[in-house]
Formats: C-alpha cells, sequence, structure tokens
C-alpha cells in the first residue's frame, strides 16, 4: 500500500519520552471536497427565515431518524464514525494542529509555507501508477522521487517540486 504523508515531530516535555516524529498520511486529491456556498447576509431580509422558522427547521431536523419513536437510533451521526467524512477531517485536524505546533514553535517559515497551499494533491491513479514504478525498487525503504525518477517522468507537482517520499509497507 502506498502512503503520502509529513513527519511532524514531537517534542516531549517527559524525561523518559524521546523526541520522535508523526508520521501523518495525507489524503488524495480524491478524497478532498471544496464546496463554495454563497452567503445569506446578500440575501434580501424577506427571504431569511425569522426566529421561528429557523427553530422550525432545526426541529424538523433533530426528528429526521430511522428508529421508532419508541426506541434510540442505533446509529447516532455523532457517534457513528463515516469513513468518507473522516479521513479528510483526520487532515484537516493535522493541519491545525501542525499550525498550532509551528505558531507555538516561532516555527514560521514552515506555517507560511503551509499557509502559501503550495501542496498539490494527487489522484490515486497517480499514486498507483507512481507505486507500480516503485515496486520495481522494494529493496529501497525510502526514495527521494527527484533522484530516483527521470526528470521527464510527470507525477504531480507536489512530489517534483518538494522532494516528497515515498514509503511502503
Amino acid at each position: 500500500m502506498l502512503l503520502w504523508g509529513v513527519l511532524t515531530p514531537n517534542v516531549s516535555d517527559n524525561d523518559h519520552m524521546p523526541y520522535s516524529f508523526y508520521f501523518n498520511i495525507l489524503p488524495f486529491a480524491e478524497d478532498v471536497r471544496e464546496f463554495q456556498f454563497p452567503s445569506f447576509s446578500n440575501l434580501p431580509a424577506s427571504l431569511l427565515p425569522d426566529e421561528e422558522q429557523q427553530e422550525a427547521a432545526n426541529n424538523f431536523v433533530k426528528m429526521l431518524d430511522l428508529a421508532p419513536s419508541d426506541r434510540k437510533e442505533m446509529l447516532q451521526p455523532d457517534f457513528t464514525p463515516n469513513p468518507a467524512l473522516e479521513e479528510p477531517k483526520q487532515f484537516n485536524d493535522f493541519l491545525h494542529q501542525l499550525c498550532k505546533f509551528c505558531l507555538q514553535n516561532d516555527l514560521r517559515s514552515f506555517c507560511d509555507f503551509l499557509a502559501t497551499k503550495v501542496f498539490t494533491l494527487i489522484s490515486k491513479t497517480e499514486a498507483a501508477d507512481m507505486y507500480q514504478i516503485f515496486l520495481h525498487h522494494a529493496s529501497l525503504d525510502i526514495v527521494e522521487t527527484n533522484s530516483f525518477f527521470p526528470p521527464s517522468y510527470s507525477f504531480g507537482s507536489y512530489a517534483k517540486a518538494h522532494k516528497s517520499f515515498f514509503l511502503h509497507e
């Protein structure tokens, strides 16, 4: 299985815990969805719901479940993980924690680098193509892409521009 990720430092305050790195898996392009919705603030007041209408809509949504009224719903959304939603959420949580760590430790350049949106996620198809080439050299545990692939091989702008690493299991 091919994994793309980022190593982040773990600096321990505990003397018995050595410094280490966390390997944080990055999502593929298909895993990220960006939907842009217009703001309701641009609508005329006559089209916006009043307090009573908003409360009625909220109560209606709360009533939408698949369980009979005399039993508790088995798959409560707040307590049932959805794999399609969890991976992007974990990635966003990771980026949030990484930026927080950078700011707390005055690592402005890395935090600024993250904010520039230089990262380009590749598709699973591109990753599979790269993995097939990578399998020919399976004896290597970590391979630097710029020294491994010929310059003419196109495998995504992120890997080319940032010398990313492939890790395999």
